[in-house]
């Protein structure tokens, strides 16, 4: 069963074949109210609690999880409405192939996301779960190098794709900004919610503001050339990539 309850009536495979239906109807230009949802932002920025979000606000067939994210999954993507945890291959494609989707570019401050990932994959490896030929997802300074520098440059490819198209695409910050939940239910044009959710993908093992690989992280944002006034920049650092037309955080953002 889904947690919705329209999906619980009718069961999941039904649900999943309307959701089908209903994709191809809107892409031949049949169903012109229907639109899928993708949260673009990388994983550790609240996807779990925007996830939970999508389903207060009775968003229909919401999945949480990697299984979405490559471009070659199209039959998966038909089946559901919503998407969220970590950027997928391709979400120029997503945007061509489903028309009207709204896209959430959802971000975190970059000290506080780099420390939460890092504490995921730390707890990742220790159960035996990653591929040790995969260097992009290993708990060392190259891999939050890179980290950093993938982070800026997705970002940074999303605004530039959507500047002209403020309808399509909301920045949000769910986790510093107490208005976030209202701000995505607004986007979606449904009723903000009473609260904004906080659900734990994973155990807890940090305290709010407090990095927990605060020495290696601050190691190689310094070797890095990053100053310390943009690690909490949550959209991308200009001494990294250069001023761009965009503002580099999202409380500045107008």
């Amino acid at each position: 069963m889904t947690k919705h309850s329209r999906s619980a009536l009718i069961g999941p495979r039904m649900s999943g074949r309307i959701e089908a239906a209903r994709t191809i109807l809107s892409q031949i230009g049949v169903d012109r109210t229907y639109s899928k949802i993708f949260a673009i932002g990388m994983n550790k920025t609240a996807t779990s609690s925007i996830d939970t979000l999508f389903a207060s606000l009775g968003v229909p067939r919401t999945l949480h999880g990697e299984q979405w994210r490559p471009a070659a999954r199209s039959d998966i993507i038909r089946s559901w409405r919503a998407f969220t945890d970590g950027p997928p291959e391709d979400f120029k494609g997503l945007d061509q192939t489903y028309p009207r989707s709204k896209f959430v570019l959802n971000t975190r401050d970059l000290s506080e996301w780099l420390d939460s990932r890092f504490q995921h994959v730390t707890g990742r490896q220790e159960e035996g779960l990653l591929d040790p030929n995969n260097h992009y997802w290993r708990p060392t300074a190259e891999a939050v190098e890179l980290w950093v520098r993938h982070r800026d440059r997705h970002h940074l490819e999303v605004m530039e794709y959507f500047k002209d198209r403020p309808n399509d695409l909301l920045i949000v910050n769910f986790i510093s900004d107490p208005q976030a939940a209202a701000k995505i239910a607004a986007f979606l044009g449904k009723k903000p919610p009473a609260e904004k959710p906080y659900t734990r993908s994973t155990k807890k093992t940090r305290d709010h503001g407090v990095l927990v690989n605060a020495e290696i992280i601050e190691s190689v944002l310094n070797k890095m050339g990053i100053p310390q006034e943009e690690w909490t920049n949550d959209l991308y650092c200009p001494s990294l990539s250069g001023q761009q037309p965009f503002p580099a955080r999202t409380a500045d953002n107008p």
